[in-house]
């Protein structure tokens, strides 16, 4: 589902031609737990793994929410100046805990990168680049608890405009794909 005009286009990443999903204006780009044939509390815990690439323009977010319109869960900004990933746990829309934010220049500002968060039953992240654990950084700690939400519906991509971010949709044999594991 959408709230932008997003498009599917063409790109290499390792030399295996890829689909990829961008976007020409700014919007959400969003998947419901049942897409991924799980329930609200499998989909809150498990494993989220996908490629991006972030070029320009704005912060990019990704979150694992409960509901579009509540904005209540857990959010990963891609923060395009400092190139830092930061996760945070949201409460009814309010910015809540800082669970971690990584040190600047986390992920490249010109190649596509492998981006993995765990969530184990009692609540750790781990979030990883190029399956590396990213290290201590500027707030929080890798790995971090957090078990205030134990259910999400829906994760949802705040696209940013100008074609300036982009996400492996996968390639024709299945690598590079945007995956959701279970515990």
């Amino acid at each position: 589902m959408s709230t932008v005009a997003a498009s599917v286009l063409m790109d290499i990443i390792n030399g295996t031609p890829v689909k990829k999903l961008t976007a020409s204006s700014s919007g959400i780009v969003y998947a419901k737990n049942s897409d991924f044939n799980q329930s609200p509390t499998e989909f809150a815990y498990g494993t989220w793994e996908f490629w991006m690439k972030q070029t320009s323009a704005a912060d990019c977010v990704v979150s694992i929410v409960d509901a579009l319109t509540t904005s209540t869960g857990y959010y990963i900004t891609f923060g395009v100046t400092t190139r830092n990933i930061q996760l945070r746990e949201y409460s009814t829309g309010s910015p809540g805990t800082i669970l971690y934010t990584s040190p600047n220049a986390s992920f490249s500002a010109t190649e596509w990168f492998k981006f993995k968060m765990t969530r184990s039953n009692i609540g750790v992240f781990t979030l990883y680049v190029n399956d590396i654990i990213l290290p201590a950084g500027i707030a929080g700690t890798n790995p971090s608890t957090d078990n205030t939400h134990t259910t999400a519906n829906f994760i949802s991509i705040s696209l940013p405009a100008s074609n300036a971010t982009m996400f492996s949709l996968g390639s024709v044999k299945g690598a590079y794909s945007f995956i959701k594991k279970l515990l």
